[in-house]
């Protein structure tokens, strides 16, 4: 079974990983919503792990619905973020657009990987 500490360390390795490269990468245009992008999918991250151990024991199929539907959800919740960022906010938006796009990249891949692993995990300790 997936260690708990282990994925909410990995998880915050990232984040700050990406929050330095953001702010390497913008220099003088760094601005504070830049933040907000990396602590979004942090939060997003263990909403998904959360909802997904507590299912991890269920069948194939059932499994395989939860994972979806989170991974459905994390990009409805995304696209609905970023309308509202261009929407209300209007702050460079180009590059607020662009960085939401990578962590999207970046932590999706991490959860697949990390999510699928337990389920295997779980399923070989069956």
């Amino acid at each position: 079974m997936l260690n708990t500490k282990k994925y909410f360390l990995q998880l915050i390795s990232i984040l700050l990983v990406l929050s330095a490269i953001e702010m390497l990468i913008l220099g003088d245009n760094y601005f504070y919503w830049i933040l907000s992008v990396p602590f979004f999918f942090l939060v997003l991250g263990c909403l998904n792990y959360f909802i997904i151990k507590k299912n991890s024991t269920a069948p194939n199929n059932r499994f395989l619905t939860y994972f979806l539907t989170t991974v459905f959800g994390k990009f409805v919740l995304c696209v609905l973020a970023v309308a509202l960022y261009l929407l209300f906010i209007k702050e460079q938006k180009t590059i607020f657009a662009v960085s939401f796009l990578i962590c999207y990249v970046v932590f999706t891949i991490f959860e697949t990987y990390k999510i699928l692993n337990l389920n295997k995990n779980v399923k070989s300790e069956k």
